[in-house]
């Protein structure tokens, strides 16, 4: 088995999905490359579960040695991260501020059969635009550090228009806090926004207390964000693996397909479900049957997928402010709502005006 192959079938059985006879390696040479692929894909602690459990009876000394320290430097990180979330919520709760947790500790808890198999190096919150201000003044008379300039949210934006990533610094300088507005980031504001937060729950795990969406909207969420960065590291596709091996009896999933729909990445879930079922055997849920429009831009991300290049992480963002026609034109046509995106173009494009004017 070559290392690419070798290692997605080591990440999945250390998370528990595979079983059976233990894979074998084409050559000992290709160890290194195994290891270079395990940490770009942060799939490190997997593996090495896989590895552990079996004995790794053929793995190198040096690689042992190498993988029990990612491995450890993966904990570590892990438990920094979860204690900056803890006191993040601390922080907020007083002064009535809700988040709700994305990705990291939320899938390794409520996921993976084991928490600490689920690399992550920042904490992801989801917070409502008109609390940013307040969540921004309690963080800052806290200790915590803005991440560059601080930019108060844009009170110009249109109504439909995604709020950029605001970053701080926990005061400890351990972790980074990433704080989003819009559960799907493909440029434009969730119009469920509120059906996410109503349908949030909480998830118990010791000390902690974490805030986190449905299991219907963390299909959405992990499917967008995979399919944004370009299928780029195996461990979002582990994550929705686990999550829709877990939940696809449970999900209506006529209805996630509709609100998919209205948010206008239907075609982003279809195409995200298929790759997961090509590559991990993700069981294929029993979906609507697809639009035109779905089966046509299936099509096209399958050739941009297909590039095997970075450059085309841009095709799925709508950046309407960027001097680029690259950041927004391909967006504009490869995902939905289309109308709005025209309409907020239309206002950059008055605003630009008006500035080479004055």
């Amino acid at each position: 088995m070559n290392a690419i192959d070798f290692v997605t079938a080591l990440a999945q059985r250390g998370a528990g999905v595979v079983r059976g006879a233990m894979p074998a390696l084409d050559s000992p040479e290709e160890w290194p490359t195994v290891l270079d692929l395990a940490i770009q894909h942060r799939v490190a602690p997997l593996v090495w579960q896989a590895l552990s459990s079996a004995g790794a009876p053929a793995v190198p000394t040096s690689m042992r040695t190498a993988f029990e320290e990612q491995v450890f430097q993966g904990a570590a990180t892990r438990m920094l991260c979860e204690r900056a979330l803890q006191r993040l919520l601390a922080t907020l709760a007083p002064q009535g501020i809700q988040v709700l947790v994305l990705k990291g500790a939320a899938v390794a808890y409520s996921i993976y059969p084991n928490p600490q198999l689920r690399l992550y190096h920042d904490v992801d919150v989801l917070c409502l635009a008109s609390d940013y201000s307040r969540l921004a003044s309690t963080l800052l008379s806290n200790g915590y550090l803005y991440e560059g300039s601080h930019h108060p949210l844009d009170p110009q934006l249109s109504p439909s228009e995604s709020h950029w990533v605001r970053s701080f610094h926990d005061f400890s300088g351990d972790a980074k806090i990433e704080v989003h507005f819009d559960l799907l980031q493909f440029g434009l504001v969730d119009r469920h926004h509120e059906e996410f937060w109503r349908a949030a729950r909480t998830l118990t795990a010791g000390a902690l207390r974490i805030p986190l969406l449905s299991p219907e909207h963390q299909v959405l969420h992990l499917a967008s964000h995979v399919f944004r960065h370009s299928f780029s590291r195996l461990i979002w596709l582990i994550d929705l693996d686990l999550l829709v091996r877990q939940q696809v009896d449970r999900i209506d999933w006529s209805s996630l397909m509709a609100l998919a729909r209205d948010e206008g990445m239907a075609p982003v879930v279809r195409h995200v479900l298929e790759t997961a079922n090509a590559a991990l055997g993700t069981p294929m849920p029993v979906l609507p049957p697809p639009t035109l429009e779905e089966r046509c831009l299936g099509v096209c991300y399958r050739l941009l997928r297909r590039l095997g290049r970075r450059e085309h992480v841009r095709h799925v963002r709508f950046t309407p402010d960027s001097a680029d026609p690259r950041d927004w034109a391909p967006g504009l046509l490869l995902l939905g709502r289309r109308r709005e995106k025209l309409q907020i173009l239309g206002l950059h494009c008055g605003r630009a005006l008006r500035r080479k004017q004055a």
